[in-house]
């Protein structure tokens, strides 16, 4: 295990820019229903599913997703009006006080 709880992390890739403190270590299988199903991490941290999943508590409550993944979504699955996107981004992904991350997301700070 590369943290432990307490930690002050930052992410790297995934969602906007955070920091925050790990407050929850798990089993990739304990997380997700479907460990073998595609998964957004896998392009950014293709080994997320032989490592600890954390749960970073963010300094301050943010969005997990930013609106350019959010646009990569909608144009992917076609669901959005890409004239509506914004609007829907707004409106559907909540401001949230902590989220999961892959471990090779994430960086220690002193």
């Amino acid at each position: 295990m590369k943290f432990k709880l307490g930690d002050k992390v930052t992410s790297k890739h995934l969602g906007l820019p955070m920091v925050g403190k790990v407050i929850g270590i798990n089993a990739p299988e304990l997380v997700f229903e479907q460990p073998d199903a595609p998964h957004p991490w896998d392009e950014v941290c293709p080994e997320w599913r032989e490592r600890p999943i954390y749960y970073v508590k963010f300094n301050k409550p943010q969005r997990k997703m930013s609106l350019q993944e959010f646009q990569k979504l909608a144009e992917a699955t076609n669901e959005v009006p890409l004239d509506l996107i914004d609007m829907y981004y707004q409106n559907n992904i909540p401001v949230e006080r902590g989220s999961q991350y892959p471990e090779e997301e994430l960086e220690k700070l002193e």
